[in-house]
This record gives C-alpha cells, structure tokens and sequence, in this order.
C-alpha cells in the first residue's frame, strides 16, 4: 500500500493584458474564455502552461486581424496560504519571449522559487 502527501498548495489567478499596437487599444482576456477552469487555474500556477497559452493566444488574435501585439500577465499566487504576490512580471511582453526549459525566465519573479 501506498499513500501521497500533498506537500505544497498553490492558489492563483491570472488574467492576460493585451496591447494592440496598431491601433493602441489594450484590453484583458479571462483564460477561462479559452480553457477549463482546471486548466485555467494551471496557468496562473506553471510558467511553461503560461507561455504555452500565450503562444495559443497570439495565433487567435493574429488570425482575427491583430498582427502587432504584446501580451503581459496580470495576476498573483499564494504558496501555502501566503499572501498572494506576483509569479509573472506584468510590465514583460510575453508575446515576444522564448521558452527555455532549462534555464530562468526573466519574466519570473523570483520570489515563488
């Protein structure tokens, strides 16, 4: 027999800050307009999900006619009952970014690490 023990909990939300630079409107987007809730509770909590959806988000706008855009992530997490602070930086495009597996992101914050 076997058993697992949750050893950490992450709470979060984010939303996405789009800038059209085109025509300099800016707007948010609720993930939950794009994915599950389950899904979308992922994204505010793992930057490689994050950076996935954003690169989903980037094709979508670009298909409906916005072709210069940046995308900035607002939002905050909680690591075991913490108080909620920022994971992702919200002033970083990361329409414009490239993942590295490997290494750290400058768009992380790295006070959740």
């Amino acid at each position: 027999m076997s058993w697992h023990m949750m050893l950490r909990v992450k709470r979060g939300y984010v939303n996405l800050k789009i800038k059209d630079h085109d025509t300099g409107n800016e707007w948010l987007i609720n993930p939950k307009t794009y994915l599950t809730r389950k899904q979308s509770a992922g994204i505010a909590k793992k930057p490689d999900m994050l950076w996935q959806f954003v690169q989903i988000v980037k094709e979508d706008l670009r298909q409906k006619g916005h072709n210069d855009i940046s995308v900035y992530a607002i939002g905050k997490i909680s690591l075991n009952g913490s108080e909620y602070k920022e994971l992702y930086d919200p002033t970083y495009d990361l329409a414009s970014v490239e993942w590295h597996p490997f290494k750290h992101s400058e768009w992380l914050l790295r006070q959740h690490q």
